[in-house]
Order: structure tokens, then sequence, then C-alpha cells
């Protein structure tokens, strides 16, 4: 899972912990501005904040978060399956979270 973090940091632990950091930090953003969009169905606000987020997940080399994350984009800007956006994100939200808990681990 931190393999592109190791090579970004040279392996340097403590220059990854700021990167760790910096994800646990974004999670909590992301969950406010993500369980805000959901509890108002604002679209466009649960496509901004997941579409933020996207380049974390590529340097944590979350591939399962990115695809879903993917998906939820698509289905917005298709304005298909619209109806299961706010569960694919709640879904993305726990899958963060459990990432975060993996991370500190």
């Amino acid at each position: 899972m931190l393999t592109k973090l190791k090579e970004l940091t040279g392996g340097n632990e403590s220059r990854m912990r700021v990167y760790i950091d910096m994800y646990k930090s974004s999670v909590a953003e992301f969950e406010k501005d993500l369980r805000a969009g959901i509890e108002t169905n604002d679209l466009l606000t649960i496509r901004t904040t997941i579409h933020t987020a996207k380049p974390i997940f590529t340097l944590f080399e979350l591939s399962e978060l990115w695809t879903l994350a993917n998906e939820i984009e698509s289905n917005i800007d298709l304005k298909q399956n619209l109806d299961a956006v706010p569960t694919q994100a709640t879904a993305l939200l726990a899958m963060m979270k459990k990432n975060l808990k993996e991370l500190e681990a």
C-alpha cells in the first residue's frame, strides 16, 4: 500500500508520517464535505469532494477507492444511476476510514 509513498519520500519515516497525517486530516475534511453533500443530495458537492480525493487514493495506492470514486463521478457526469450515488459515497467514506486505520497501525 505504501510503495509509491516510500518512493516519494525515499523511505524516510518522518516524511512518510507527514503524508499519512495529511491523509488523516483530509479524511476528516472529506467526511464533513461528503456528508453535507449526501444530506442535501447536492451532487456537485459530492462530485467535487470525491474528485479532490482521487490523487490521495493514487498516492496511497488505494485503487479500490479510486475505482469507486471514478464510478461515482461517472454516474453524476452521465446522470445515470443517481439513486445509487449516496450509497456509493457512504461506502467510499467507510473504505477511507478503514484504510486510515490500517495506515495508523
